[in-house]
């Protein structure tokens, strides 16, 4: 029930941090597109595109956490979490296409040597300063929400609107630069620095994407959690064949345990439901089966009083 109450919790935050997204991102978008096309600056129509694809990315982001929060079904046995993951990649794969368009307008523009209003950019320099400390606000707070629920598609998000901060301060000094001395070039210079950063950035989190929908398994440093939630239990002898992978923000496991082989069906099958609801308690959202198997020592000593590792375990439980 506990474990139910935390997916649900969950669920809540990144809906709410979507939709706080969303509402951030239009007016972002509004403030620079308006600027930029009144003093023809294509560093800032450039945001202001990025703006409006953040609009549409946080709207599948919303979208994509609403299904993967349905339960499972007949055809979806394993939940519907691939659909944060399926958000997560249209995310990466537009900031990719982002990059892109901005390096081969920034060329463009830097062969034609067309240059910005001069006479506007006190009010563009206003415009990315407001949309720094927006985009840094929000990139925390979604990073933030992220941590707590362990969601790809809000910290792909997140990584987003940190991107932002330093596409947004690029240009910003860029603007600052062209106040003091009116060199028209800078504007597709900077364009083209930042479409490059936004690559780089990109090219990691599709990666990340593509393990998640290849099946890999989960990190080293959860499955040394779940080997060490296992092995805490005495009447475990040992775990082995664990398989893991995610599903959004669900993580599906499934393992083998081996206990005595003098416990009874029902010592057994209440040593792996214990364990189960353990690692659900520590893995929200976490599908967990278990498959137990008996002790194969050939000549067992738990007859003899006291030989055996796991004897006062059993005779607790019975």
């Amino acid at each position: 029930m506990d474990a139910q109450k935390t997916l649900q919790r969950h669920t809540a935050l990144k809906k709410r941090a979507s939709l706080f997204s969303v509402c951030t991102a239009l007016m972002l978008a509004i403030l620079k597109l308006a600027v930029g096309i009144s003093i023809n600056s294509l560093a800032i129509i450039a945001m202001a595109i990025d703006s409006i694809l953040d609009i549409i990315m946080s709207a599948v982001n919303f979208v994509g956490i609403r299904y993967a929060a349905r339960p499972a079904d007949p055809g979806h046995p394993f939940g519907h979490g691939k659909f944060e993951t399926l958000a997560a990649l249209f995310q990466g794969l537009i900031i990719l296409g982002i990059g892109i368009f901005i390096a081969y307008e920034g060329i463009s523009r830097l062969g034609s040597g067309e240059a910005p209003v001069m006479d506007g950019l006190h009010l563009g320099l206003a415009v990315m300063a407001f949309s720094v400390v927006a985009s840094f606000i929000l990139s925390r707070y979604l990073l933030r929400v992220a941590s707590t629920t362990d969601s790809l598609a809000l910290r792909t998000d997140s990584l987003h609107y940190a991107t932002d901060v330093w596409t947004n301060g690029g240009v910003m000094v860029a603007l600052g630069i062209m106040l003091i001395a009116p060199l028209g070039w800078i504007d597709p210079v900077i364009s083209i620095i930042i479409a490059l950063y936004i690559i780089k950035e990109a090219l990691p989190l599709l990666l990340k994407v593509f393990h998640e929908l290849t099946e890999s398994a989960l990190p080293q440093e959860q499955i040394a959690a779940i080997t060490e939630i296992v092995g805490s239990d005495p009447s475990i002898i040992d775990m082995h064949d664990l398989r893991t992978r995610r599903s959004g923000s669900n993580k599906i496991m499934d393992m083998h345990i081996t206990v005595c082989r003098h416990y009874t069906l029902e010592q057994a099958h209440d040593i792996a439901h214990s364990m189960e609801e353990r690692l659900q308690r520590s893995f929200a959202g976490a599908s967990v089966v278990i498959h137990v198997d008996p002790c194969v020592v050939a000549h067992c000593k738990t007859t003899l009083p006291g030989t055996c590792p796991l004897e006062s375990a059993r005779e607790i439980e019975t």
